[in-house]
């Protein structure tokens, strides 16, 4: 957590640039994970809190992933990768899958 705050500063994004420092804050959700399961390898009796974490964490990164799936303001809707004509009229198509990572 240490380099997160250390680098959320405006100089310190621009001496790392942009991509390293999107990467660098990027490996959050790697830490979380890494604690929830180190909390949970703590424990040894009540599992409660490390599941209610870990629960929280899922809710977070399922809120990050509807966010990176939706469309962005101002751009074009997606195009089919492919239609298929059923009966020489009817046609239907299927959109095409995003790219780029989900976070």
């Amino acid at each position: 957590m240490v380099p997160l705050a250390a680098t959320s500063t405006a100089w310190a994004i621009r001496k790392l640039g942009g991509k390293r420092w999107q990467l660098l804050h990027r490996l959050i959700y790697f830490s979380a994970l890494c604690g929830v399961i180190h909390f949970y390898w703590l424990v040894k009796s009540d599992i409660t809190r490390p599941l209610l974490y870990g629960a929280i964490l899922l809710t977070l990164m399922l809120f990050r992933a509807a966010i990176w799936i939706r469309p962005k303001p101002g751009t074009a809707p997606a195009r089919a990768c492919f239609e298929v004509s059923i009966d020489g009229g009817a046609s239907f198509s299927l959109p095409a899958m995003p790219s780029g990572p989900p976070f």
